[in-house]
């Protein structure tokens, strides 16, 4: 949320966080304008969890984990005990685009008219990949949400954010 505020908004934009379980989990506010609310959510998450517990027991392991969310525990543990392994660009392009989708669908909802979603993701995973390819792969179906815009933020360091929609 942050580098998407830094990079999207201007320096005196008030940002108000509810902390409660409606929607929105943050409303952005630019003098002379009506707040609008920013649903935040994450693509191939636990993944990342998961790399980073890798990374404090073993030090240098493979930073890509091409498991989904929804994956049991017992995949994760397997993907961890296997090593460093090298996924094809095809490969990780179809884990994040799935991952991606499947935070899309699970956002489609009425209650988000006007909202902007920002899907944090591992982007640098597909280097090579460029912004036209992302939103030739998933601007269609972010095009379909109720969301006034979509875009997706490098999770690492939010330096490559990707506007769907």
């Amino acid at each position: 949320m942050m580098h998407f505020l830094a990079a999207t908004y201007p320096e005196d934009t008030r940002v108000r966080f509810p902390l409660n379980s409606g929607a929105g989990d943050a409303w952005v506010s630019v003098e002379g304008c009506p707040a609008v609310g920013i649903e935040v959510t994450g693509a191939l998450a636990r993944s990342s969890v998961e790399v980073a517990k890798n990374m404090v027991e073993n030090g240098a392991v493979g930073g890509f984990i091409a498991l989904q969310d929804n994956a049991p525990q017992a995949a994760f543990d397997a993907a961890r005990r296997r090593g460093r392994v090298i996924h094809s660009a095809a490969g990780v392009n179809k884990a994040l685009d799935t991952a991606i989708s499947r935070q899309l669908k699970a956002k489609d909802d009425a209650k988000y008219e006007g909202y902007i979603l920002i899907i944090s993701c591992n982007l640098m995973s597909s280097p090579r990949r460029s912004e036209s390819d992302w939103r030739n792969a998933l601007g269609n179906e972010a095009s379909s949400l109720p969301f006034s815009q979509v875009y997706l933020v490098e999770r690492s360091s939010g330096s490559l954010i990707i506007r769907l929609k």
